[in-house]
């Protein structure tokens, strides 16, 4: 069985789903987590800013706890605390690839559903190909993973999002999300 495969059934064994915030550069993923959140966790800018995935798993708790991993997956640190301020170093630590972060989601039981936000770095950034690498494998991780496609309403109808979106579209097709 493959990787994905497996990822995908201890997903739905586990009654864990994820949903993937996608969307183009400042779009406002990160400030519609914050929003779901009830809380500035993400860190939110007018210009790239997301530049890791960050995976934020509904465990009812109040204080958000994180585990910090590298490109091959390595764990690099473990927050207790969790804020908006460590979030924004993170953020900006070139060997910070995947943040697991766990917390309250305010409208979920996790006894009953656990809910794991994932926040995406935008694209289309030129300045940063490894953005749109990450993203793109966000997309392709599981074949169970809900998208929640994020437009921003200042810029509807730009090129990027006819790109992304198609790419959203095809690997629905392919993967059966």
């Amino acid at each position: 069985m493959s990787r994905r495969k497996k990822r995908a059934f201890a997903n739905i064994n586990n009654s864990v789903f994820p949903i993937n915030v996608i969307a183009t550069m400042s779009s406002g993923k990160s400030t519609l987590i914050n929003a779901l959140l009830d809380k500035k966790l993400m860190p939110s800018k007018n210009e790239a800013c997301t530049a890791t995935i960050t995976e934020i798993l509904d465990n009812d708790m109040e204080t958000f706890t994180a585990v910090v991993h590298d490109v091959d997956d390595v764990v690099l640190q473990k927050i207790p605390e969790l804020t908006y301020e460590v979030m924004s170093e993170l953020n900006d630590d070139e060997n910070a690839h995947r943040i697991s972060a766990t917390g309250n989601i305010p409208f979920l039981d996790a006894k009953n559903t656990a809910l794991m936000l994932v926040d995406t770095p935008g694209p289309n950034n030129s300045q940063n190909q490894a953005h749109k690498n990450t993203t793109y494998r966000a997309i392709n991780s599981d074949a169970n993973n809900l998208i929640l496609y994020v437009l921003n309403g200042t810029q509807l109808s730009t090129n990027d999002d006819a790109l992304l979106l198609s790419y959203v579209a095809e690997q629905i097709k392919k993967g059966g999300k």
